[in-house]
């Protein structure tokens, strides 16, 4: 059984292969022109194929013009929780934030025992704790480049690229002393969260790091893995018999 999933967010189209429920090949790619990249990358004969994003405008898009590709959005969401990850009833205020988060998580317990932390690294940084396969936790914290871009905005002097140039040494301008409070900030921030977690449920958590700015991060003992996301699509729709 061959299939594709995709991942698409804000700029990046994160698309993963699988054979056989196995892992294949995976590519990651700057958006460019959505609608033909999809087009491309699912070119040939695959048994299912399934999407999920971030953004309604990306769904409605790929609804109206692609309808071989099963698209697994909010609707889908309670299903998930009830399946994989706790019970809707308790668990529904987290609904709101989006199904891409479950997924992420679903990703992760393929290897986890249950108790995993799920940091997605993209426009925010949100951090997801999965205790005894149940979701509990979730914080939102805005992620590098928007950290650094609302500083941005009130500084002229600066180029209005986002991304961090300095992550260490001494800062000899505006632009490098933003850096470095974003990129240790982030760092201190993320890392005091997963300790409060894991004081809060009096156990340690296998910590995964997804999404577009995972080197961001310098903490060795975090797992970095850009296809939990992928991951979590192929088994959730593989258990609906899609």
């Amino acid at each position: 059984m061959n299939g594709i999933t995709i991942d698409v967010g804000n700029t990046a189209l994160k698309t993963a292969y699988f054979k056989d429920g196995v892992l294949s090949d995976f590519k990651r790619k700057t958006i460019t022109n959505l609608e033909g990249q999809i087009a491309e990358a699912i070119k040939g004969d695959y048994n299912y194929i399934a999407l999920c994003s971030v953004k309604p405008s990306v769904l409605e898009m790929v609804a109206a013009n692609f309808p071989q590709i099963t698209i697994v959005d909010s609707s889908d969401y309670d299903d998930m929780i009830k399946m994989y990850l706790g019970n809707p009833p308790q668990h529904g205020s987290f609904a709101e934030l989006g199904v891409d988060i479950a997924v992420g998580c679903y990703g992760a317990l393929a290897e986890g025992d249950g108790n995993v932390i799920v940091v997605d690294s993209g426009t925010a940084t949100t951090i997801t704790a999965v205790v005894d396969s149940v979701i509990e936790a979730v914080y939102i914290y805005p992620g590098f480049r928007l950290s650094k871009k609302s500083l941005f905005g009130g500084t002229e002097a600066l180029d209005g690229d986002y991304r961090l140039k300095i992550k260490s040494g001494r800062a000899a301008n505006t632009d490098a002393c933003i850096d470095l409070a974003v990129y240790h900030g982030t760092n201190g921030a993320v890392k005091e969260i997963i300790h409060q977690i894991e004081t809060m449920y009096d156990r340690k958590f296998k910590v995964y790091i997804t999404g577009g700015d995972t080197d961001e991060f310098y903490i060795d003992a975090y797992r970095r893995d850009d296809k939990l996301v992928n991951i979590g699509l192929e088994r959730y729709i593989r258990s609906k018999g899609n």
